[in-house]
């Protein structure tokens, strides 16, 4: 029988991908792009003395692939990509807000300050919002590319971004 300090080593070596229901990187499924992914990005920079006080906000609309299993917010990981700057949400940490039938993540990750949603539209759309404070955007330039992905769905799209 193994210690529990041996169980804890092993499990931190294997890599685990943060979708559920795969425990292996080599199990997780190939991406299944967008049908259609449009956004809009605000970014503000901070002082270039400062580390960690840039901000942006996101606001998207996709559509998943006929070819896609569906998205499930409330137990899939998301990941946010932002010019230079990436997160990931962890599966299980979006809320069902049943008021206004939409999925809400508010916290803090890494140091930086996030509000996600996610509101589904109908045949397959959904509308994304984000916001982000006290990111380091450092190198980031117009065009910003945004890339958002939920679990094995996802996409990226190149925008202009307002100051």
């Amino acid at each position: 029988m193994k210690t529990p300090s041996t169980v804890i080593t092993i499990l931190l070596a294997v890599p685990v991908v943060l979708c559920t229901g795969y425990a292996l990187a080599q199990e997780a499924p190939a991406l299944t792009p967008f049908a259609d992914f449009s956004a809009k990005a605000e970014v503000q920079m901070g002082s270039v003395l400062t580390e960690r006080d840039d901000t942006f906000m996101v606001k998207a609309t996709f559509t998943l692939s006929p070819q896609s299993d569906g998205i499930a917010p409330l137990s899939e990981a998301m990941t946010l990509h932002v010019g230079t700057f990436a997160t990931t949400i962890p599966a299980g940490s979006f809320k069902l807000d049943e008021s206004k039938l939409r999925f809400k993540f508010k916290g803090v990750i890494a140091g930086v300050a996030l509000e996600a949603m996610i509101r589904p539209l109908g045949d397959k759309s959904f509308r994304f919002r984000a916001k982000g404070a006290q990111v380091e955007l450092a190198g980031t330039a117009n065009p910003v590319t945004l890339r958002l992905t939920i679990c094995g769905d996802g996409g990226s799209t190149t925008v202009t971004a307002e100051d």
